[in-house]
């Protein structure tokens, strides 16, 4: 068993590589082999699915920065809007009173 002169250091190991046989250690060590290409596997979906959920988080931070920028942006403008407003409103009531004076004077 060539198995037995590379791998087995033991008497114990010789003797129970020699009862299975050939035929028994290769189907273990092929279902040793499955379950390591397994667990690599599933290591590999793991890590790709971290991966995909970094570059959603990469991807939503910059769309908050982006939004948090227009709304910084609408906010100054409507402050802009606003005094714009007051103004407006104080140019009517100024004339306003013009016109009250005007008619009461028209009105005497």
């Amino acid at each position: 068993m060539v198995i037995l002169d590379e791998v087995c250091q033991s008497s114990a190991d010789v003797a129970v590589a020699n009862e299975a046989g050939d035929v028994s250690i290769d189907q273990f060590m092929q279902v040793l082999g499955l379950r390591l290409a397994s667990l690599g596997r599933s290591q590999e979906i793991k890590h790709r699915k971290v991966l995909g959920q970094m570059e959603d988080l990469s991807k939503l931070r910059e769309e908050l920065s982006l939004k948090k920028t227009l709304v910084t942006d609408l906010e100054s403008k409507l402050s802009m809007k606003e005094e714009e407003l007051k103004l407006i409103v104080e140019k009517y009531q100024k004339e306003a009173k013009l016109l009250k004076k005007r008619r009461r004077g028209i009105g005497d």
